[in-house]
């Protein structure tokens, strides 16, 4: 099962955050696990699992930003989102952050202080509030020959220890299948990568922005991209691509999806 969840936070004091906040969001996540239970946390927090079993956005409100920084007041309406790839661990999320919002604890956030103020779990009560499961998002998935994405929050992928910006469909499904292939029980082959290296965007609206975080920076792509996946590709293999543009709106893609980076969903 994945699912995607939307935290409400009350700010108690003012606070700036870097970039679009996701570092602090991170920080604020494992705090709230930390609180609930040190064996959750290091499940999560493990650094030697790879690919991440979730993704957090940055703050979804526009806010006002100066500088590569946000700024909070106190009282101001705060939202993020928290996507969880792996089932076994939804339950320990939802209940520490029921805890949180229960005991009404004040968490750290950058400079300022936070509560959570309400807990989103139910299909429909946002856009961004959804679950499905593995199956049916294979068995839902088209063969179809296009396929757009938007691309939220800006969007980088590592390569050999460079960072490169270029909406390659290489990466973005590369980026997908990893995480596919480590948390669906539904494996797909990789070996159609190899032709998707033939496969360029026919349309594309994007923009880069620089993204802040403590001790660096990162740029990143925004805006929208069409692929049209042409006829080297099998139609199994288009609809294993077509299953990983959907997954996309719960996994993210590309680099630092767990502090705000990479947020896509199809369209």
């Amino acid at each position: 099962m994945l699912s995607s969840l939307l935290i409400e936070l009350d700010t108690l004091e003012p606070a700036i955050l870097n970039g679009y906040g996701g570092e602090a969001l991170h920080g604020l996540f494992f705090e709230i696990l930390r609180d609930y239970s040190k064996k959750v946390f290091d499940v999560v927090h493990n650094e030697n699992r790879k690919p991440k079993p979730f993704s957090l956005s940055g703050v979804l409100q526009k806010k006002t930003r100066r500088e590569g920084k946000l700024f909070l007041s106190a009282g101001e309406d705060v939202s993020l989102r928290i996507t969880v790839l792996d089932e076994k661990l939804i339950p320990d999320i939802l209940a520490s952050f029921a805890k949180a919002l229960n005991l009404k604890t004040k968490f750290a956030l950058a400079n300022g202080k936070t509560t959570i103020k309400n807990i989103n779990y139910q299909d429909g009560s946002s856009p961004w509030v959804r679950s499905s499961l593995y199956p049916k998002l294979f068995e839902e998935a088209k063969a179809r020959d296009r396929v757009n994405l938007r691309f939220n929050s800006p969007t980088s992928f590592r390569v050999k220890g460079n960072q490169c910006t270029l909406p390659l469909a290489t990466l973005i499904f590369g980026s997908l299948l990893e995480k596919w292939n480590s948390f669906s029980g539904i494996r797909f082959k990789t070996a159609f990568l190899e032709k998707l290296e033939a496969v360029f965007p026919s349309q594309l609206q994007l923009r880069s922005e620089l993204v802040e975080f403590s001790n660096y920076r990162i740029i990143g792509f925004k805006g929208e991209v069409e692929y049209r996946l042409g006829k080297t590709l099998t139609r199994e293999e288009k609809k294993q691509l077509n299953a990983l543009a959907d997954f996309a709106f719960y996994a993210g893609v590309g680099y630092k999806t767990t502090m705000g980076m990479g947020q896509t969903r199809r369209i």
